[in-house]
């Protein structure tokens, strides 16, 4: 759904690495599960983020609301590897 999409946008910073977390809407699921901007997504839906097909991201936006989205990641691109679950109650 649209509005999932909205509460984080991320971005590759070179073509290899973690996908950056570029910006999350202030108020949404995605800020309160704890995802921050400069966040390094590692994997999403247990998926490398880098090699994320339209229909892998299609396909969590449309499950999001009944499943959620785990992520790991790490804060800053620093520290240990942490799990986090957006939940779209």
């Amino acid at each position: 759904p649209p509005a999932v999409a909205r509460d984080f946008r991320i971005e590759p910073i070179s073509a290899v690495g973690p996908m950056i977390v570029a910006a999350v809407e202030k108020g949404s699921p995605a800020e309160k599960a704890g995802l921050r901007p400069g966040d390094a997504l590692y994997s999403f839906n247990g998926k490398d983020p880098m090699r994320l097909t339209y229909d892998d991201l299609e396909g969590a936006w449309q499950n999001a609301r009944k499943n959620g989205i785990k992520m790991e990641l790490k804060h800053m691109n620093k520290g240990p590897l942490v799990t986090i679950h957006v939940r779209y109650d």
